[in-house]
């Protein structure tokens, strides 16, 4: 599986973080959604150049390679 080619657009980052449930923390972290939507324009730009970033370093794909591999070991 790869991941989609092309830069992460600022539009696509904005939409998955306004279209995130509220009330909800994703991780172990415990950020709850509504402390990213506050200032969703500064969060944006950050957000847009971090996974930039992460996906050219390749770290995204490399763990997407490793679950997809270490899944396809327990099935076999």
């Amino acid at each position: 599986m790869k991941l989609k080619q092309g830069a992460f657009q600022p539009a696509e980052v904005k939409h998955a973080i306004k279209s995130t449930k509220s009330g909800k923390a994703a991780g172990h972290d415990s950020v709850v959604v509504e402390l990213l939507k506050t200032d969703l324009e500064e969060r944006t730009k950050e957000f847009t150049k971090l996974f930039i970033k992460v996906k050219e370093e390749g770290v995204a794909q490399k763990k997407l390679e490793q679950r997809t591999n270490s899944k396809a070991t327990q099935e076999g």
